[in-house]
């Protein structure tokens, strides 16, 4: 059963809904957010110039992921015995006022260069936590494909909860790619 807010007036609710648009397109960056049956859908995309290698480079540092995505407060990685990881991650998910702690304990399967499929296994604060990072490549440029599903156990009215998470998406990728593009600075030019 969702637990409504009880601390944020509605007026403050329907101006963060005009505010956080739920669909978003901005520098090259695409991000969607739709709910079905209590799960919020977010799908989001970028296309970047940065030599796959680097990309997945960055995709795959979950144990330094806090010091270039600002929402993620703690990372660790434990190696599991059937190949895939242990990523445990302690994050602040929302936006202000509507901002919280939250944890995943997420496994991870990597196919090399090409998705990162997790899903949460922790169930403290989200009922369905599963999604993946894909990667098409060519000679010149790689398209980076996020997926989540998300059902967060701390209920938020549906019109807002898309909002919320359509700004987390943004940011997240955002965030991502600025520090491919910096890691792409300091190596130099290189072949893809």
């Amino acid at each position: 059963r969702r637990r409504e807010p009880r601390h944020a007036p509605l007026a403050l609710l329907m101006a963060l809904t005009v505010l956080i648009p739920t669909a978003a397109r901005a520098d090259g960056l695409e991000v969607d957010v739709t709910e079905r049956a209590g799960v919020y859908q977010v799908r989001g995309s970028f296309i970047t110039n940065v030599p796959v290698q680097i990309v997945w480079d960055v995709l795959t540092d979950y144990g330094h992921i806090g010091s270039f995505v600002q929402s993620v407060k703690k990372s660790s990685i434990e190696p599991r015995p059937n190949g895939h990881l242990l990523v445990r991650q302690e994050m602040l998910v929302g936006v202000f006022p509507l901002r919280r702690k939250a944890e995943v304990a997420l496994d991870v399967r990597e196919d090399a260069r090409q998705r990162i499929a997790f899903h949460d296994e922790l169930a403290k604060d989200f009922r369905v936590y599963v999604g993946h990072w894909t990667l098409e490549t060519d000679s010149l440029r790689t398209v980076v494909r996020y997926s989540l599903d998300a059902d967060p156990l701390a209920g938020l009215p549906h019109f807002i909860g898309r909002g919320v998470l359509s700004h987390g998406a943004q940011d997240l990728l955002k965030q991502v790619e600025v520090e491919m593009e910096r890691r792409a600075r300091a190596r130099g030019p290189a072949r893809r």
